[in-house]
C-alpha cells in the first residue's frame, strides 16, 4: 500500500529512454558505473550533494511516528546548473510505503512490499520529458519513543546508527526497464519532543559508507586527538569548564577504547550541538548526515568522493 494516488495518466517512459537518460546523466557525471558482483551498474556520481528541500523535511517531520519505523523512497532530481558549475540532486518530493513488518516487529524493523516499490520507482521514472525524471532514494526511520524526555533524547542518539539489516539493504541494485542501478538510503530519526533533534544521513547505494559506524570511527579518532586543544580553546580561564570538559573527555576516550560503537552517538552529539566547538575546517570534514534545525529552510548533505 503506498500513501499517496500516483497519477495514472504520466507518461511511462520506454527502455530506450531510461537508458538515454542514464547515458545523459553519465556524461554530464552526474552517473558512473560500478560493479555489483562483478556487474556494471549505474549509480549516484561522487563528489555530490543532496539538497532536500523544506516541503520533503515538513513531510517527513510531519509523517513521523516515535513508536515504529516507517519508510518509503524520496524522489531526487538530478540538477546540472552550467551557468553555476553546479551539480547536485534536489529531494523535492517522497512517498511513503507501508511496514509490511507484523505489527509487534515495527518497531525495530522495516520492510517494503516489492511491487509497492516497482510502482513506486515507475512513478519515479514516469515524466513527460528526460530533464523530469527523478532518482529515487530509499529511506526509513528509526523510532525514538521513551517515557522521559531525557530518555527519548538517549534514544535518538543511540538510534542514529544503522543496523546490521540496514546494511544488508545498503547496496541495494534493482533493475527498470531493463536498466540496473544502484539505490542510496537514508536514515530519518526525530525527537518530535525536542526542537533541533531531526536526523538525516545517507548510507550505501555505492555512494557512502554501509553504516555511519565506519565513518564516525575517523572522526572519532582525530576528535579524541583534537579535543584536549578545543577544550582549552572554549573553556579560556574558566577552570571549572576546563575540569568539567577535561572529565568528559576522559569518559568519551574511555568508551571510544573499550566500545567504539557506544562512542558514535555522543561524537555526533559534539558535532551537532557544539558543546565543545570545533574548527571549522573540522566542521567541513563531516559528511553524509545533517542535523535539522529549521524545517523552512533546505538542508545540504555533502558526498565526498568515496
Amino acid at each position: 500500500m503506498i500513501d499517496m494516488n500516483l497519477n495514472r495518466n504520466q507518461i511511462h517512459l520506454n527502455e530506450d529512454h531510461i537508458t538515454k537518460w542514464f547515458k545523459i546523466l553519465r556524461e554530464k557525471e552526474l552517473v558512473n558505473i560500478v560493479l555489483h558482483n562483478t556487474n556494471p551498474v549505474f549509480a549516484i556520481n561522487t563528489p555530490s550533494v543532496f539538497k532536500i528541500l523544506p516541503n520533503v523535511l515538513a513531510r517527513l517531520k510531519d509523517k513521523y511516528d516515535p513508536h515504529k519505523e516507517k519508510g518509503g523512497i524520496m524522489l531526487a532530481r538530478p540538477i546540472h546548473a552550467k551557468d553555476r558549475n553546479e551539480k547536485y540532486f534536489e529531494v523535492y518530493d517522497l512517498v511513503f510505503l507501508e511496514n509490511i513488518m507484523p505489527k509487534d516487529q515495527q518497531e525495530n524493523n522495516y520492510m517494503f512490499d516489492e511491487e509497492d516499490l516497482q510502482i513506486a520507482l515507475q512513478h519515479s521514472f514516469s515524466k513527460k520529458t528526460d530533464k523530469r525524471i527523478s532518482y529515487p532514494i530509499v529511506f526509513h526511520t528509526h523510532p525514538t519513543i521513551n517515557e522521559s524526555n531525557f530518555g527519548r533524547m538517549l534514544k535518538y542518539y543511540s538510534e542514529i546508527v544503522t543496523s546490521p539489516d540496514d546494511q544488508n539493504m545498503a547496496n541495494m541494485v534493482r533493475r527498470y526497464k531493463k536498466t540496473d542501478f544502484a539505490i542510496p538510503n537514508a536514515l530519518v530519526v526525530i525527537n518530535p519532543k525536542l526542537q533541533g533533534q531531526f536526523f538525516i544521513g545517507f548510507f550505501g547505494g555505492y555512494i557512502a559508507p554501509e553504516c555511519f559506524e565506519d565513518y564516525m570511527k575517523n572522526l572519532t579518532g582525530k576528535t579524541l586527538k583534537e579535543i584536549y586543544q578545543s577544550i582549552v580553546d572554549w573553556s579560556g580561564d574558566d577552570n571549572v569548564k576546563k575540569v568539567l570538559l577535561s572529565v568528559g573527555a576522559v569518559v568519551l576516550l574511555g568508551l571510544g577504547i573499550y566500545n567504539a560503537k557506544n562512542v558514535i552517538p555522543f561524537v555526533i552529539l559534539l558535532f551537532v550541538s557544539n558543546v565543545i566547538p570545533l574548527t571549522v575546517s573540522y566542521m567541513k570534514e563531516v559528511n553524509y548526515f545533517k542535523q535539522v534545525l529549521d524545517v523552512e529552510k533546505a538542508v545540504l548533505i555533502n558526498i565526498p568522493k568515496l
